[in-house]
């Protein structure tokens, strides 16, 4: 990651390319500061922000109609 570099950060890519699942840093040690990989399942959180506007839309429709 070249773009990176003029920052003082550099990637490890062995830390980089885990299947670790848990909050990690992925910089070396010789890093200006560490850089970290927060795991974040966006389809599911897509799905919960749909789900309060269906769900909302569905009970403002039901009060229109009582």
């Amino acid at each position: 990651m070249p773009l990176l570099k003029p920052l003082g950060l550099f990637i490890d890519e062995d830390r980089n390319q885990t299947e670790d699942t848990t909050i990690r840093t992925i910089s070396t040690d010789g890093s200006r500061c560490p850089v970290l990989v927060v795991p974040y399942d966006e389809e599911r959180a897509i799905a919960e922000a749909t789900a309060v506007v269906v769900i909302s839309d569905d009970t403002a429709n039901r009060s229109l109609n009582q």
